[in-house]
């Protein structure tokens, strides 16, 4: 019995205790659950403070954007001002520079007025240094010129006397020049050949004597290259025209030669005597009684007088065929028949020294004399190497100068 009434005290107990053991399991849930609850809480504390720290961070942000907005405007109004002030610098530099070319244009203008001035002080000197000397030459030159005068009135008082000398000795006759022209006066120079060299410097001669006997008042004409036809032909028209109006006939003839021959353009050796046929008495007897002359710058034989370039290109027998006809004729030749006439650098020395003595004596000596000045200066030149040579039927003296 005490067994049974004890054991429902225990099993009571036992309750109680699993009871007791139940709440504090609970308590200690519910301690669990306030204690989730207070860290929960706390967390969510902790998350707001984080919220408010990140509310308070964005604010600083906010301001410190602001704040660097503000900088940003700040510093973009000191660049404006900064190029502003560039700008008006800039200007003032311009201003400057302007004012510095204004102050060097003054300063240049001013230079050149004073260049100017003296420029002018220079030409107002040396106007009045020409007029000087204008006025000493004015007086100088009124000397000369009465001096030059009185001169020219001597000579031509001393050649008229010399004329009247020359021309009323009756022992020695003079061919009539007074006509104006006083004749013609034919140059033919052939210097290109079709198989035969080139005459090299032979074309000055041409000049030469055109201008010498354009002095003497005759009608030039010159003609050069010449082939066989065209030098018959020449001749021929010089023999049909009316020579009635002049008083002498000239023609000169430079080319390669043989003896008694020259040759034409296209290589043809055309006797000398036949080539001026066509101007005798008989085919043009408006030169009857009045001089014709001949001067042959051209080779008559192969051999040399001296080693130069010559005008010859073929052997030829040593014999003279220049003897005149009939009256009135002179041949003039650059050479002695069976010889070379030779070439320099300036030309034939026949027709240097030919043109040479014409000009300086033609006024005052008779055609004869000179050529024999012609033969004297060309050896003495040439050191006794060279001679030239003439035939003449002249019946009187010739006088280029004219006798009127």
């Amino acid at each position: 019995m005490a067994e049974e009434t004890e054991k429902p005290t225990y099993t009571r107990a036992l309750e109680l205790l699993q009871g007791l053991s139940e709440k504090v399991r609970k308590l200690e849930q519910f301690k669990e659950k306030d204690q989730a609850v207070k860290e929960k809480d706390q967390a969510v504390k902790e998350k707001d403070q984080a919220v408010k720290e990140k509310d308070q961070a964005v604010k600083k942000r906010d301001q410190a954007v602001k704040e660097r907005d503000q900088a940003v405007k700040d510093r973009d109004q000191a660049v404006k001002e900064r190029n502003q002030a560039v700008k008006d610098r800039g200007q003032d530099v311009k201003k400057r520079d302007q004012a510095v070319k204004k102050r060097d244009q003054a300063v240049k203008e001013r230079d050149q007025a004073v260049k100017e001035r003296e420029q002018a002080v220079k030409e107002r000197d040396q106007a009045v240094n020409e007029r000087d000397l204008a006025f000493m030459e004015r007086d100088l030159t009124a000397e000369m010129r009465d001096q030059a005068v009185k001169e020219r009135d001597r000579a031509k008082a001393e050649n008229e006397r010399l004329k009247k000398v020359l021309f009323s000795n009756k022992t020695l006759p003079v061919y009539q020049m007074s006509h104006s022209p006083n004749g013609v006066c034919l140059i033919i120079n052939n210097i290109n050949f079709r198989e035969l060299p080139s005459r090299t410097e032979a074309e000055a001669d041409t000049g030469r004597l055109a201008n010498v006997f354009r002095g003497f008042d005759f009608k030039v004409v010159t003609l050069q290259d010449l082939d066989h036809s065209k030098m018959v032909d020449v001749m021929i028209r010089q023999g049909e025209d009316d020579h009635s109006g002049y008083d002498c006939f000239v023609c000169c003839i430079m080319s390669h030669g043989t003896t008694g021959k020259v040759f034409s353009s296209n290589d043809v050796g055309i006797d000398i005597l036949e080539l001026i046929k066509p101007l005798n008495t008989k085919r043009c007897p408006s030169l009857k009684g009045k001089p014709k002359l001949f001067f042959i710058q051209a080779c008559q034989g192969e051999r040399h007088q001296s080693p130069e370039r010559t005008d010859s290109v073929f052997d030829a027998a040593v014999t003279s065929t220049f003897i005149a006809k009939e009256a009135d004729i002179f041949y003039g030749l650059a050479t002695v028949p069976g010889y070379t006439a030779i070439r320099h650098d300036y030309g034939a020395p026949y027709v240097h020294h030919l043109a040479c003595t014409l000009t300086k004596y033609g006024k005052t000596h008779d055609l004869l004399t000179m050529m024999t000045m012609v033969n004297d200066n060309m050896n003495a030149s040439e050191q006794g190497r060279l001679v030239s040579s003439h035939h003449s039927t002249l019946r009187k003296k010739v006088y280029l100068c004219g006798t009127a």
